[in-house]
């Protein structure tokens, strides 16, 4: 043994080590010896930066210690709220969680409690590698979060695996952090080639305090929106023109005062300093009523002309503006959004329009598809000048009937999704904080059927908190699509955040499958979540019979009040793929989780009215609701990819049930053979000389993909034997 433990104190590689060491001292000594180390951890004080972490606004927590000190701290920091907790082995059957609000916490090398749970070895950490769902969750997660590394060696081959797998498949897994105060050569090399970024931070011996101030400074952050440059004019003319005095210009036409001013107030900001929005302040108030005559257009010549482009008809009227169609001078058709002249006096709502000027400036560099460029802008008077979208919006599609099929609504949901999550992405992190139907156009909607294309117009052309008031539409309406954090002040909320627009597509979602504008705050009714779910089931799917509950419930997901239990894009963008893939093909759906909820669907439709099922995402269970004694369950199990089916008899021990019972027996067998015949697994016959009759079964899910009618039918018709009436 001496041998043993020597060799494995030589050891640089820490798993080869306690390889050799299990060896040497035997499991029982192995597994007591780490229990006897570990055991003071409970008592310890948690440290700060453990909860500083929880402060932040993090999807979950993946932890390569076997302490609870993860889970502990955050229930001190998010008392009352709902976390998933889990260990690495058993990841593969908590993929679902990543599609919903609620945190996750994994212990990835297991729990101190359960030594079974324990990945301290090079063969145990060989075997989780092969564990399908284990590493399927870990490169999930890289792929769909960004990650931030702390107090843990990235390069560590544990970690180092998954993204070199992703790196090998050439998967784009976009930007992870490692927090470290490595200056090492290696460390660089690796997370170069891992496409890992490194923040450091200097520690002096075991001072990491550097990290803790770091930590700090992060959870007390606000996000606040930085003040917009003005908008330069983009309409240049060749020498700068004479500036009259402010009584004078207003002789000159509305188009050449529009002009001259600028001309020079494009000289003025040129600088792009605060000097120079300060002398710009001063010429906007020096040339006021020049300025205000500006704003004045029509769609009657001589007032039809707006800076060279010819104004040809008024398309309609929103909360910032108006909206017209016009031609340049070389005779091409545009939009011209000219919002209203108090727009100029309110300094929010002018930061706001600066603010989309800067932001389609940026997804127009970035060449963001799915969105329209502004061509030209102006501040005298405010306007943006787009490419003429030929099509309709998202309004005038449900109205007129055009978008009430299944699978238009989720193609436009998933491609209105993956634009702003793309914009979300972005360095410069665009938000567009105004979605609604009117901003998303279907470019060619009335040509070939599914050629249409899903844009989104003014980017960052948001509301801000308080504007409620301004709108010269219906504000009960228009702020029903807005956040709650946009209406109404909140200390652990930030109108900066992209799970804004989460909630503006939810209820865009919402508005696309009833035709009913949402009220404002409609989300904290009490009615709301019966309201959205009876909505959107009215119209059912034959391709796929669960779809209208899931499509409701990523409504309710998106919709959250709380913004850190709200979905995020990426979340959003998951589940409308999956509908998406049930849709194309039910054939070739995957997933045990999407089956065990259509199995329970089309298992209660065969029921007949009168049954119902409900939805348990933490457990991937549908259980059908039946009469007292009778329960009828599916869960998927991604790991083991079937579905597992229960169903349950419980006598009551009344004089009726001791009565029946002697046909149980019979009625059993009958309702096995009919599982059998459905292409369900039964796992062990049940014992029909007790009060209580559980059937397990299973079906894998590459047979549930043809079979699934016949699987749902076989189900019913199982429970219908067990009904003993």
């Amino acid at each position: 043994m001496r041998e043993l433990v020597t060799s494995a104190d030589a050891q640089k590689d820490l798993w080869i080590a306690f390889d050799i060491l299990k060896k040497a001292v035997g499991p029982t000594t192995y597994r007591n010896v780490i229990r006897d180390k570990l055991s003071a951890m409970p008592r310890c004080e948690i440290p700060a930066d453990y909860k500083r972490l929880w402060q932040l606004p993090v999807k979950g927590a993946i932890t390569l210690n076997l302490d609870s000190f993860v889970l502990q701290s955050y229930s001190e920091v998010r008392s009352g709220e709902r976390v998933v907790p889990f260990t690495g082995i058993e990841a593969g059957t908590y993929t679902h969680v990543l599609k919903q609000a609620a945190p996750f916490i994994v212990n990835l090398h297991g729990r101190i409690d359960n030594e079974s749970s324990w990945i301290l070895t090079e063969s145990e950490l060989r075997k989780l590698l092969r564990n399908k769902g284990y590493t399927e969750f870990i490169r999930t997660v890289l792929c769909a979060f960004t990650v931030v590394f702390v107090g843990i060696t990235a390069d560590d081959k544990a970690v180092a695996a998954h993204f070199n797998w992703l790196s090998n498949k050439g998967i784009d897994f976009g930007d992870h952090y490692w927090l470290t105060d490595r200056t090492d050569t290696a460390a660089d090399t690796w997370a170069e080639k891992a496409g890992v970024r490194l923040i450091r931070y200097q520690c002096r011996g075991a001072d990491h305090s550097e990290l803790s101030s770091l930590l700090a400074q992060l959870s007390s952050y606000v996000s606040m929106d930085s003040k917009p440059a003005p908008a330069a004019p983009s309409q240049r003319r060749k020498g700068l023109p004479h500036l009259p005095s402010p009584e004078a210009i207003l002789r000159e036409n509305p188009d050449e005062i529009r002009y001259i001013l600028n001309e020079h107030a494009a000289r003025i900001l040129a600088p792009r300093n605060k000097e120079a929005h300060e002398a710009y302040a001063e010429f906007c108030r020096e040339y006021d009523r020049a300025i205000y005559q500006s704003w004045y257009v029509n769609i009657s010549p001589p007032d039809n002309v707006l800076l060279g482009y010819t104004i040809a008809s008024e398309i309609k009227q929103g909360a910032f503006g108006r909206v017209f169609e016009a031609y340049d001078e070389d005779g091409a058709r545009v939009a011209i959004k000219l919002l209203r002249e108090d727009i100029r006096r309110d300094d929010n709502m002018l930061q706001s329009f600066r603010r989309g000027v800067q932001s389609m400036g940026i997804l127009s560099r970035r060449e963001v598809s799915g969105m329209v460029p502004y061509r030209e802008t102006s501040e005298i008077p405010a306007f943006a000048v787009m490419e003429f979208v030929e099509g309709v919006d998202l309004t005038d599609a449900v109205q007129s009937g055009n978008l009430s099929n299944w699978g238009t609504t989720v193609r436009v949901a998933l491609d209105l999704a993956r634009i702003l999550r793309k914009a979300h992405r972005l360095p410069e992190r665009v938000l567009h904080r105004n979605i609604r139907p009117s901003n998303v156009m279907l470019r060619d909607f009335y040509g070939l059927t599914n050629a249409f294309e899903v844009v989104v117009l003014d980017f960052d052309l948001s509301w801000y908190r308080g504007a409620v008031g301004v709108s010269i539409n219906d504000a009960n309406t228009v702020t029903g699509y807005l956040a709650p954090e946009q209406v109404r002040s909140g200390p652990t909320s930030s109108t900066r955040n992209a799970l804004v627009d989460s909630f503006g597509l939810g209820m865009t979602l919402y508005y696309m499958r009833t035709g009913k504008d949402p009220n404002h705050l409609q989300h904290l009714h009490a009615e709301w979540e019966s309201d959205c779910m009876s909505s959107i089931c009215v119209v059912g799917c034959d391709s796929w019979k669960s779809l209208p509950r899931r499509f409701a419930r990523l409504i309710l997901s998106c919709t959250q009040d709380s913004q850190s239990m709200r979905w995020d894009m990426a979340q959003i963008q998951g589940e409308l793929e999956r509908l998406t893939e049930v849709l194309r093909d039910p054939s070739q759906v995957p997933s045990a989780d999407l089956w065990a909820e259509e199995i329970a669907a089309r298992a209660v439709q065969a029921l007949g009215t009168g049954y119902d099922y409900t939805w348990d995402p933490d457990l991937s269970t549908s259980r059908v609701k039946l009469p007292r004694g009778l329960a009828l369950s599916f869960r998927g199990s991604e790991e083991d990819h079937e579905v597992k089916l229960s169903l349950q008899w419980v006598g009551t021990g009344d004089a009726k049930y001791e009565n029946l019972k002697k046909y149980l027996p019979a009625h059993c067998d009958r309702a096995a053979d009919a599982l059998k015949k459905g292409g369900w697994r039964l796992q062990k016959k049940p014992d029909v000389h007790t009060d209580l009759v559980t059937f397990e079964a299973r079906m894998s899910v590459s047979l549930l993909r043809t079979e699934y009618e016949k699987a749902a039918d076989a189900a019913a018709h199982a429970l219908e034997e067990m009904r003993l009436e």
